[in-house]
């Protein structure tokens, strides 16, 4: 059964093992230079002026630290004080930056922000009203015109490339860490749209988990604009590529709209483009064609 609070003991109490399962494959910090070069020109095609930057949740502040050394002023929040302190140590050289514990379902600044980036497919932990939630503070943490960047996996992918074989199968994965060796037992609910991953290890008394609900690009859409968000494009993956229907990614580019008085003032896009989606041409077999 799903406990929305498995993210306090995966995250809290065993954030250092955690840490270490999730970087043992190096690909996404091995990249995180691209992956912060291409948020950067997001932010100078459609909010050139931007300046403050909140990263939630922040992790270990790969993606903070990128923002850090060209000249934004970061503020990074997690709810895992291992990750925070990582982040801090690392960012001690820089004046502007600034790490908090946090929890995002409860966030509250007291201030906002030019850009909120979610990075790395960290929406989805909760209940669909949790993740509502969250998403609403994370709008309420933007400023007037200010931009949201969401980066999660898209489910559309997940189910044509993954979902059908973990679901079937649920296969293990093995995983050797300097914190010992741990399995990893991956399932998928098609009824909830849940990814769900046990993990087992020598070090742990009982096994931990990690849970996202996977979203297609409507829900996410719709979510957004209830709240008074303007997308402004959707990408698929790190390199820029438009999203397509099977894109790996779904990276979200949204603008909190102005009030009415104000809308004169929403600075135009660097380059005028319509948000395209791009869907594969249907044969007349009924194939897809890329």
């Amino acid at each position: 059964m799903f406990d929305p609070n498995w993210v306090i003991k995966t995250y809290v109490e065993y954030g250092e093992i955690i840490f270490d399962i999730l970087t043992v494959h190096r690909e996404a910090y091995e990249n995180t230079p691209q992956q912060v070069d291409f948020i950067v020109s997001l932010l100078r095609k459609y909010h050139p002026d931007a300046v403050e930057v909140l990263d939630v949740p922040c992790g270990d502040g790969r993606i903070s630290l990128g923002f850090l050394e060209r000249g934004y002023r970061v503020t990074g929040m997690d709810i895992s004080p291992s990750y925070i302190r990582i982040a801090s140590e690392k960012g001690q050289k820089h004046p502007g930056s600034r790490f908090l514990v946090g929890d995002m379902r409860e966030m509250n600044l007291s201030r906002k922000f030019d850009v909120v980036i979610n990075w790395f497919s960290s929406f989805g932990y909760f209940d669909e009203a949790t993740n509502q939630r969250v998403l609403e503070n994370f709008i309420d943490h933007l400023k007037e015109g200010g931009v949201l960047i969401l980066d999660i996996l898209n489910r559309d992918h997940y189910i044509q490339k993954m979902a059908a074989v973990i679901y079937e199968w649920r296969p293990e994965i093995l995983v050797r860490t300097r914190k010992g060796n741990f399995s990893l037992r991956y399932s998928f609910d098609p009824y909830t749209s849940r990814l769900t991953v046990e993990v087992k290890g020598e070090n742990l008394s009982e096994p931990l988990y990690y849970s996202m609900r996977l979203y297609s690009l409507h829900e996410l859409i719709k979510m957004l604009k209830s709240r008074n968000m303007e997308v402004l494009e959707v990408y698929g993956d790190y390199s820029g590529s438009k999203y397509r229907l099977f894109s790996p990614r779904i990276i979200i580019v949204a603008r909190k709209k102005y009030h009415r008085d104000d809308e004169e003032k929403a600075p135009p896009l660097r380059d005028e483009e319509t948000p395209t989606v791009r869907v594969p041409k249907v044969l007349k077999s009924g194939c897809a064609s890329t």
